[in-house]
């Protein structure tokens, strides 16, 4: 019998199959042991008594690298802070829990970055509220800090403290008896709401503020001092009944002002310092016996259009005319 040239190639092709299969599968007998581990996620540790014991200050405390999370309410204790972070390159996961101070006990801080130097450090996704302290202090010897989803309430002291080169969004501040948030140097507050605070928003030089919300602060609403940048929020209701508080509080030079809106501020806009830009904005229904703006000289403004106790009429249809007065892109307006 014949065997046919197809036929002798494929009995080779599916021989040299057989020889291949082990190589590209790898060796038939794998060396003995568990696998050797392969890059992931970084593995969580939870914050309990084990893993983050505390000490005479501290309920809990992070002095190792490595990401953390609750696993329930941390409660707190007289003369302690809630949790204290020292070591840097932590992320703290508040998994929608809440840090609580201790009911009618001398609390300190609720969350306290304490460590000389620590840096990349973040705090997330939950509550910190009556600390008879701040709610999270991360002002001194720290910086790279992000704190972001955080609702902070009713302590004692500031609500948010950051330090420099940091970053607080989505958080929300209420009823704490110092400022709402604080920033340090090269900082950015944004998407955040503050309201019924001592001061609203604070920040000092190179800082940027953007799509806040602030309202009833006992004194300002946004306070900023050099170099910053602030626009697209609105602050309401600050300081009614002083002759010192303003929606708006520029105390430095060299600040942006720009697409902000003052509503029933006892003042709108103020800006002691000089050289500051301040367009676009609008400060509506200020108290009576205050201005709407109160800028000293050098600084550098759009034209202020005031529309106080201008009717209007109706406008319907699909056109009709300005009723701004002004076709300058950078006016500012008063409104009554």
């Amino acid at each position: 019998m014949k065997t046919s040239t197809a036929a002798v190639v494929t009995c080779a092709m599916v021989v040299i199959g057989v020889v291949l299969l082990p190589a590209i599968g790898g060796p038939l007998n794998p060396p003995a042991g568990p696998p050797a581990s392969t890059p992931g996620p970084e593995p969580q540790i939870a914050v309990n008594a084990t893993n983050t014991p505390g000490d005479p200050t501290s309920v809990f405390r992070i002095d190792l690298p490595g990401s953390y999370y609750l696993a329930g309410n941390v409660i707190g204790v007289a003369a302690r802070n809630g949790i204290t972070i020292t070591a840097s390159n932590v992320t703290l996961d508040l998994m929608g829990f809440e840090v609580r101070g201790a009911d009618g006990q001398a609390s300190l801080d609720g969350i306290r970055v304490g460590g000389v130097g620590g840096v990349n450090i973040a705090v997330l996704n939950g509550s910190v509220s009556g600390w008879g302290g701040d709610g999270i202090d991360a002002f001194t010897g720290a910086g790279n800090v992000r704190i972001e989803g955080v609702s902070v309430s009713a302590n004692g002291g500031d609500g948010i403290r950051v330090g420099i080169n940091c970053m607080v969004s989505r958080c929300a501040v209420f009823g704490n008896v110092g400022d709402g948030i604080e920033a340090g140097e090269a900082s950015i507050i944004g998407a955040c709401t503050s309201r019924s605070n001592g001061l609203g928003i604070r920040a000092g030089d190179v800082r940027s503020i953007t799509d806040c919300i602030v309202s009833h602060s006992v004194n300002n609403g946004i306070q900023a001092s050099s170099g910053c940048r602030i626009s697209g929020n609105v602050s309401a209701y600050s300081g009614i009944g002083t002759i010192t508080s303003s929606d708006f509080s520029i105390t430095g030079d060299y600040n942006r002002i720009e697409g902000n809106q003052s509503i029933n501020g006892f003042r709108g806009i103020s800006a002691v310092g000089a050289r500051n830009v301040i367009v676009r904005n609008t400060c509506s229904n200020v108290d009576t016996f205050a201005n709407r703006y109160f800028l000293f000289e050098n600084n550098y403004y759009g034209p202020i259009i005031p529309r106080v106790g201008f009717p209007t009429p109706q406008a319907s249809g699909d056109s009709a005319p300005s009723t701004l007065s002004t076709t300058d892109p950078y006016a500012n307006f008063s409104v009554k």
